[in-house]
């Protein structure tokens, strides 16, 4: 059982809503060298006859990534066939259901060598004007043309559609529910094999994301595991804790939220985790030190190669490390690897990237 401790000045940043969600924050931050846009329009052609055969692996979970735009040039995952699905980060929706920004889809590249290796890949849809979003979901024309568009684009190589709508207002639950229902539709009826699923908020401010009115349109919810801590927060802490005694707001309370002990609904249910930290200015060495500025995302490899310059120090509560430079910051970040024990971790033991 997790016990509430009073502690209101590590509680205070968690009850107020972020001003933006992680993924819009981090487009925002790293997108921005690649924020020149052109318009194209890909010629849709046949799928790869490669089936969606493993040779390698046999995955017992589905294993879900993310590939930002912004990391399609310097990053591919070397094993893709550790993962059973990657979306494609992503293509923006306007009010009228139209794509308004594209991020280079389709990436052949991507489908091709990830459909080589048996790996699925699904387009991210993104909205991040709640305003245009509550113009879409109550706009019965403007759903019917998004869902048409979408698939569209699903056509182009995509094996499934993940939705990422960042934030609809409260009024507008019924819209998007009603949204995501005919999308469904419209993507399940091209096959049963295509998937659709949609981004969670760690919490469900505006109380749109109802997992009951989901679930039964959606092959998988997933929760975005990240931003509890954020660069608005009025506290350093953790950006992802799991179930921690000194947090209102945590992965366990995210999950209880959306699922319950519902068995069906958790085996429904994907928790996404962070490559990257958050770095506050702050006023002092300890957990829960005011912040002075507003933090910046790091990276999760630069996060790994502070350690070395920095130290890192282990938070048993999270639980993750950080760690504290100048006078003062400090970055908090997750730890992705098991060996060595984290309660042993030491700068000499500390890979310098992952």
């Amino acid at each position: 059982m997790k016990y509430i401790i009073p502690f209101l000045i590590l509680l205070t940043a968690a009850f107020a809503e972020p001003t933006m969600l992680p993924h819009e924050e981090h487009d925002i931050q790293f997108g921005q060298s690649q924020r020149d846009e052109y318009e194209h329009k890909a010629i849709p052609r046949a799928r790869s006859a490669v089936g969606r055969r493993r040779p390698m692996t046999v995955l017992t979970h589905e294993v879900y990534g993310f590939l930002p735009y912004w990391e399609y040039d310097s990053y591919r995952p070397p094993r893709y066939d550790l993962l059973s699905r990657i979306a494609y980060f992503y293509i923006v929706l306007n009010e009228f259901g139209d794509v308004s920004t594209y991020r280079d889809w389709p990436t052949y590249g991507l489908i091709d060598t990830a459909h080589s290796w048996g790996c699925n890949v699904d387009l991210c849809v993104a909205m991040f004007d709640d305003d245009a979003i509550g113009t879409l979901v109550n706009t019965p024309s403007y759903r019917s043309n998004a869902c048409h568009t979408v698939c569209e684009q699903m056509a182009l190589g995509a094996d499934g559609i993940n939705i990422d709508f960042e934030l609809p207002h409260t009024g507008d639950h019924t819209g998007f529910y009603a949204f995501m229902r005919e999308l469904a539709d419209s993507v399940h009826n091209r096959g049963s094999e295509y998937w659709v699923s949609v981004c969670l908020p760690s919490v469900d401010w505006r109380s749109c994301f109802d997992s009951d009115s989901l679930l039964p349109h959606c092959d998988a919810l997933f929760l975005m595991g990240y931003g509890y801590h954020w660069s608005g927060s009025g506290q350093t802490g953790p950006v992802a804790p799991v179930d921690d005694p000194l947090s209102y707001y945590d992965i366990e309370y995210s999950m209880n939220f959306y699922c319950g002990t519902d068995p069906f609904k958790r085996s429904r249910f994907i928790v996404g985790v962070p490559l990257y930290g958050y770095d506050w200015p702050c006023t002092g060495t300890g957990r829960g030190a005011s912040t002075t500025g507003s933090g910046s995302a790091r990276v999760y490899t630069n996060c790994i190669s502070d350690t070395i310059s920095y130290g890192c120090n282990w938070d048993d509560d999270a639980p993750c490390p950080w760690y504290v430079y100048g006078s003062y910051r400090q970055c908090w970040f997750c730890l992705l690897y098991t060996s060595p024990s984290p309660r042993d971790l030491s700068t000499s033991r500390m890979p310098s990237s992952a």
